[in-house]
Formats: C-alpha cells, sequence, structure tokens
C-alpha cells in the first residue's frame, strides 16, 4: 500500500509541474556572445510577465502521510528562433543555474534545463510543450541541440540536430513510425498516407 502511495504521488508530481529549477532569484553578470559556428545560431533572450508552475514541495509525517506545499511559479524569459520562415517562441527561467547535460538518462528524472516551446502561440506553458536542453528540441519542422545557455540570461547558443523529427505538435506533421501490431503486422505512418488516422495511445503501466 505504501509502495502504491509512492508510485501515485511520483506520477502526480510528473504530471502536474515543470521539471525541477532553481528558485533563488540570483543576478548574474552576462557573458559576451559566442559567434555562432557552422549550423549554429544564437538567439537573444529577452523579459517577459510569463510564468511557469514551480515544483511541488513534499513533506512527510512520521505516519508517512504526504503534505503537498504550493510551488512558487517560475519567471520565464523568452527566445524567438526563425526556421523554415517560421518564428517558434520558446521560454526558459529567467534564472539559473542552467545545465544543458542530465545526471539522468530518463525524462521522468531529467535535471537539464526544462525548456518550453509554445508552439500554438497561446503564451500558456503547457506540460506538453516541456522539452529538456540535454535532448534535442523540435522547433517548428526542425531537430536543434542546446549547446550553452548564458548565465546571465540574455542568450542561448543552439546548433541544427541530425536526430530524426520527434514530438507531436497540434497542427504539425507527425514524426516518422513503425511498430508491430499484436498479430505480427508492421504499421508504418506512410501507409496511411493521403488518409485519415487516429492514434489512441494508452499504457496499463
Amino acid at each position: 500500500m505504501k509502495v502504491h502511495r509512492l508510485a501515485c504521488i511520483a506520477f502526480y508530481i510528473f504530471a502536474t509541474t515543470a521539471c525541477a529549477q532553481q528558485e533563488k532569484q540570483v543576478y548574474v553578470p552576462p557573458q559576451p556572445q559566442p559567434k555562432a559556428g557552422k549550423n549554429e545560431v544564437v538567439v537573444n533572450l529577452s523579459p517577459t510577465k510569463i510564468e511557469r508552475p514551480g515544483t511541488i514541495n513534499i513533506t512527510f509525517d512520521a505516519n508517512g502521510h504526504p503534505s503537498f506545499i504550493e510551488p512558487k511559479p517560475v519567471k520565464m524569459v523568452k527566445g524567438e528562433l526563425n526556421t523554415d520562415g517560421e518564428d517558434v517562441i520558446f521560454y526558459l527561467p529567467a534564472y539559473g543555474p542552467y545545465s544543458v547535460n542530465s545526471k539522468k538518462s530518463h525524462s521522468f528524472e531529467n535535471t537539464s534545463t526544462a525548456i518550453s516551446v509554445d508552439s500554438n502561440n497561446n503564451s500558456e506553458l503547457e506540460r506538453t510543450e516541456l522539452w529538456f536542453s540535454s535532448m534535442p528540441i523540435r522547433f517548428g519542422d526542425k531537430m536543434f541541440e542546446v549547446k550553452k545557455i548564458d548565465p546571465g540570461s540574455t542568450w542561448v547558443l543552439l546548433s541544427k540536430s541530425s536526430a530524426p523529427l520527434s514530438g507531436l505538435v497540434v497542427g504539425k506533421p507527425c514524426p516518422p513510425f513503425t511498430f508491430t501490431m499484436a498479430d505480427g503486422k508492421q504499421i508504418k505512418l506512410e501507409d496511411y498516407k493521403g488518409k485519415s488516422l487516429l492514434l489512441d495511445v494508452w499504457s496499463m503501466t
């Protein structure tokens, strides 16, 4: 029962919050912009009034019952990347420290800086728009990697990624996929070109 309770708590945290970010707001002087190399681009960051939900803090009493502490929202800075003629807006915390590497390889435990790509341009930083800077990020219909984030929150260095297109974005092409049915039949996205296709993804885990 205790294991079940802890599993539910872990799922609740993941489902309702962004990843952990530094809550202390410490000013760090900006560093000079680097010179963009081949297939790289430097994106300027600017202040914004938009905030992202913070991380829920949990404490346990002597009987193991949890108490949830309301998180403080995280102030964000905004960047704008033009790719294939489309301006893509993205957000990251206004204060560091920033990390483009993760101590954990699994996305549930990723410790790198979280970047919100506002694909639908509604200025609401939804959980489904969250990407980790240690992994390739989809901007429009291109994949990029985060090379470096200015500790002073004024720029971010991106490079084009060779990773295949990934991530489901409303109104955008679905990345190619292939999977095997229970009867051994292979299903590929390209088999449904020109047809309507509904994917109902679910899990019992």
